[in-house]
């Protein structure tokens, strides 16, 4: 997260949402259809790699990061269990 969101707004926001000193009512409707779409597409991602899991935007990375390290070395335990399971059944 931003640890200053006002020095954000104004190097962030303010030049994409004004134009000529005025706030500029497209250029809104344009950053905000853009954040929705990425907020869309990134439930989307965070439901996929966490197996259902987690699926809400605002997750820190490190959160989403670990559930998928996470299933990631358990789908892989498994499958070394069970691939010496077959082994011993040989």
């Amino acid at each position: 997260m931003c640890d200053n969101w006002e020095r954000d707004w104004k190097e962030n926001w303010l030049p994409l949402l004004f134009s000529d000193g005025e706030l500029d009512v497209e250029k809104i409707k344009n950053e905000m259809h853009d954040l929705v779409f990425i907020f869309k597409q990134v439930s989307k991602v965070y439901d996929a790699i966490t197996g259902g899991k987690l699926s809400k935007p605002m997750y820190f990375s490190d959160v989403i990061i670990e559930e998928y390290y996470e299933a990631t070395q358990k789908s892989y335990d498994q499958g070394f269990e069970d691939g010496a399971e077959e082994a011993k059944g040989e």
